[in-house]
């Protein structure tokens, strides 16, 4: 490798290293990227797979909590998963020159990054020294970052999440628009007392089922959380109150019409919007005790929970109708 060649690799190593957080290394490495002049399109997306990988849920890396939903690649993405064998390789997309990054057996999720362009050796070089510095890094970021059982982003990250979203929501005059961001609990209806009935690997397949069906029922500009206790936390970005109320009513009937071990399952649903001016302390300190009390009580409802005036008292239920 030349001189130049060299020092360049450590000033993106380095680079790559700093980074404190998946979110912020997985953005560097996507900018990165497209600042290659071979670079056409980057597209991240996370894999999360059972054992077997017979049950996939893939979703893209979202750049931004306000861009619009569309995946144009989610295909591919899906083929790549299927077909890959990890590491990093070229495609031939319909003609297209493709490269796939692969994380196939080093991460959980699986990550993927796909780039369209047709890249010298030497930036398929780079790529490849890339994959395994970009790979080591989101392992240590995964056992800090998220939930062992579930590998869903756990509490303490939903919190930063929380804290970055409404910084960025601030001066972007979120009162005056129609559609919000909105925080969901979902917490499964006396969960403990079926784990005292039926044992801990029955309470283990109830939330990572659980995890597995609330993912394929939101967008990936949507994010899922762990939140603890039988309970998972949804970030919703950018619903009308009429449509939050039908996805969430789709989500409840999805939980109850599923089959799950040992029988059937129902799961409380509380909800309230994001204000950018709420302290995220707050917010969270309101949803625990509200949702906590839906979750005892095995309600099986969806409810409204009103974090700015806290008028609606556990157990009132509300219709969204004239929200």
């Amino acid at each position: 490798m030349h001189v130049d060649d060299t020092k360049y690799a450590f000033q993106l190593s380095a680079m790559l290293m700093s980074h404190k957080g998946y979110e912020s290394l997985t953005h560097a490495v996507i900018h990165y990227l497209y600042s290659m002049d071979e670079v056409e399109y980057v597209a991240v997306y996370e894999s999360y797979e059972d054992i077997r990988h017979d049950d996939r849920v893939i979703k893209r890396f979202a750049l931004a909590p306000d861009e619009e939903d569309q995946d144009y690649h989610h295909e591919l993405a899906q083929k790549c998963a299927i077909r890959s064998h990890g590491g990093t390789s070229k495609l031939n997309v319909y003609h297209a020159p493709w490269v796939l990054i692969d994380a196939l057996g080093r991460l959980n999720p699986r990550r993927m990054i796909l780039i369209k362009g047709d890249l010298s050796p030497s930036n398929m070089a780079i790529i490849e020294g890339l994959d395994k510095i970009y790979t080591s890094k989101v392992a240590l970021f995964d056992t800090e970052e998220r939930d062992a059982l579930t590998h869903l982003y756990s509490r303490p990250s939903l919190k930063i999440m929380l804290e970055d979203l409404v910084t960025f929501y601030r001066g972007k005059n979120f009162n005056d628009q129609p559609m919000k961001t909105w925080l969901v609990t979902v917490g499964i209806d006396e969960l403990e007392q079926k784990s005292e009935e039926y044992g801990a690997h029955y309470k283990n397949k109830i939330l990572t089922t659980l995890s597995s069906l609330l993912n394929k029922n939101i967008k990936y500009t949507d994010s899922l959380s762990c939140y603890g206790d039988g309970t998972f936390a949804l970030v919703l970005n950018l619903y009308r109150a009429r449509e939050l109320e039908t996805k969430l009513e789709e989500i409840h009937r999805v939980i109850e019409n599923h089959s799950f071990p040992s029988g059937k399952v129902t799961a409380s649903i509380g909800y309230t919007m994001i204000d950018p001016m709420i302290p995220v302390d707050l917010m969270m300190e309101f949803v625990d005790r509200k949702s906590g009390y839906l979750m005892r009580n095995g309600s099986s409802q969806v409810q409204y929970l009103n974090a700015i005036n806290e008028t609606p008292t556990a157990g009132d239920t509300i219709n969204l109708q004239g929200f």
